[in-house]
């Protein structure tokens, strides 16, 4: 089930950097696996798209087995390496646990640099979100099934100008074995037209 009544905001982390904050929660993995991966595909401009040759401006995050992180830029020809934009992210991830369950699996913290960044800037973008088990070989996403190359599957983060108590200052992203669930304040939405997309295989 996706929560589609909660808002977004940037976080002010000094007088002139913005960032949008993430964690991710993977309640079904506990083990540690070169195979293993996270992976954030960004549709910056929201264009859509039924492949990376729309009008968004399109961006993967790829981080294998627990270590590796690697930045792609979507096009036509399909995902180009762009090392520029790894400075635009901070990124941490552990086996814990949580308020959402007390039994340890893997978690991901990640930031990236909205206000100042070289690459991923925009204040409303669509969204895939994806963990891989080698494991088990599972793949869960959200939204679920949606494909990395086709913008059009993913979800949409909408913005609002709105005030939050202080306590909530991190997004979350709970993959539920083939669900996503959005709490705290992220606006998580589902494109109104999606189209079924069945591989649970490795991508990468």
């Amino acid at each position: 089930m996706i929560n589609q009544n909660r808002t977004f905001r940037s976080v002010w982390e000094s007088p002139s950097d913005v960032y949008t904050n993430f964690i991710v929660e993977f309640f079904s993995d506990n083990t540690t696996d070169a195979g293993d991966y996270w992976e954030m595909c960004f549709d910056f401009n929201n264009g859509g798209g039924a492949n990376l040759g729309g009008s968004g401006r399109y961006y993967r995050v790829y981080i294998e087995g627990h270590n590796n992180l690697t930045v792609y830029q979507g096009s036509t020809s399909g995902w180009t390496e762009l090392p520029s934009a790894k400075s635009d992210i901070i990124w941490a991830n552990s086996i814990s646990a949580s308020p959402n369950l007390s039994e340890p699996r893997w978690i991901l913290e990640m930031n990236t640099l909205k206000s100042a960044g070289t690459n991923m800037i925009d204040a409303i973008f669509g969204l895939r979100v994806a963990a891989y088990d080698a494991n088990t070989s599972t793949l869960v996403s959200w939204p679920p099934n949606a494909n990395r190359d086709v913008p059009d599957q993913w979800g949409t983060q909408t913005y609002e100008n709105t005030a939050f108590p202080e306590t909530l200052t991190i997004t979350a992203v709970v993959l539920l074995s083939s669900v996503a669930v959005a709490v705290s304040f992220y606006c998580l939405r589902k494109r109104p037209k999606t189209e079924s997309y069945s591989s649970r295989k490795r991508e990468k």
